[in-house]
């Protein structure tokens, strides 16, 4: 008898178990490839391909823990400025091929805005957001990234040019591995952005029309310290 899966859980396993196999295989053909072919030059490609491929692996279970948000360990959180990680981000984001696009980052009269949170998983939000806003555009557009604050708020905002979302599309746009995109995505990018932001007890919220682009708002507790 066959086990009765809700509908999400199933395609969330097949998804699972198809990037592990995936990852998996390919590092097992590159080894028995290496068993075969003992010169030195194909054992070091065949190694930096096995690195490659495992740090892939490591990649994809990292994003799968953390789209459930956790409790900050003791001495986690740290004050960090979200502007600084902006520019980080900007200058290290790698752009989709065959597009011509740009990121804007517009802080206002703002130098810095501080929370406490996490570096390296706030960065990790910002560039699935990013990578999302540029993934959207066809041909030319513009992500631009908004910095604001309000009285006890940081503000961050990613508004892109690109197709937008019908209302349908926007309602499944939290569910993990649901993408428009086809092979190759994963659908996790806003799912890892939530877990990460209500880890950090904040909020997002997102705003779609067909043809007009999509606007994603993150708003985090400034820091009190």
């Amino acid at each position: 008898m066959r086990p009765d899966f809700p509908e999400e859980l199933e395609k969330a396993i097949r998804r699972i178990v198809h990037e592990m196999n995936d990852t998996l295989g390919a590092i097992l053909s590159v080894v028995r490839f290496l068993q075969r072919e003992r010169s030195e030059d194909k054992l070091e490609r065949g190694l930096k391909i096995i690195e490659e491929m495992a740090r892939g692996g490591i990649e994809f279970a990292l994003k799968l823990r953390k789209i459930i948000p956790d409790e900050p360990r003791k001495g986690e959180f740290k004050e960090v400025d979200l502007i600084g990680i902006l520019k980080g981000l900007i200058s290290q984001l790698r752009y989709p091929d065959l597009i011509d696009a740009e990121v804007v980052l517009n802080t206002g009269s703002l130098e810095r805005l501080i929370v406490e949170g996490d570096k390296r998983e706030l960065y990790m939000a910002f560039e699935e957001i990013a990578k999302n806003g540029l993934e959207a555009i066809d041909e030319s557009g513009m992500v631009e990234i908004r910095i604001d604050r309000s009285e006890d708020e940081a503000i961050v905002e990613f508004i892109d040019t690109g197709s937008g979302m019908e209302g349908e599309t926007m309602a499944q746009s939290f569910k993990p591995f649901f993408s428009t995109k086809g092979e190759g995505h994963l659908g996790l990018g806003l799912n890892v952005a939530r877990g990460i932001v209500l880890k950090h007890r904040g909020r997002i919220e997102v705003e779609s029309r067909t043809g007009l682009g999509t606007r994603v708002k993150i708003a985090l507790p400034l820091s009190r310290r």
